[in-house]
């Protein structure tokens, strides 16, 4: 097994005409398991099968100092497939979803995202 995670708080300043986005707390995570080679000997030629997920929430938008119901919480969850090419290049797909949430009258509610990526170690 592998497994990791993060905390991220991001702070939106003021944007045009006064406008402030809400800032963002994310505490998220990640766990993996090999699921071949049954024996592992050396890195490369892996797939991994995965779980992401992350606990967001959104602080409400401010206009002039006047605040907006748009905040609230969201538990995304994102299973996905990983594949470790070489020592140098990983790719990876992953389907996020919504599990759980508590937004505010005008929040924007996650709907679903595909989650594709390439890397190359240079």
């Amino acid at each position: 097994f592998v497994w990791g995670g993060d905390l991220l708080y991001r702070w939106n300043g003021e944007g045009e005409e006064d406008y402030r986005f809400g800032d963002v707390l994310k505490l998220a995570f990640d766990v993996e398991y090999v699921a071949f080679p049954r024996e592992y000997t050396r890195p490369g030629n892996e797939v991994f099968v995965l779980l992401e997920g992350a606990l967001v929430h959104r602080f409400d938008d401010e206009l002039t100092g006047a605040s907006f119901p748009t905040g609230g919480r969201e538990l995304l969850l994102a299973p996905g497939i990983q594949y470790i090419a070489t020592d140098r290049m990983l790719l990876s797909l992953s389907f996020q979803f919504p599990v759980w949430s508590d937004l505010d009258a005008a929040a924007l509610e996650s709907d679903w995202n595909v989650l594709a990526e390439i890397r190359y170690a240079f």
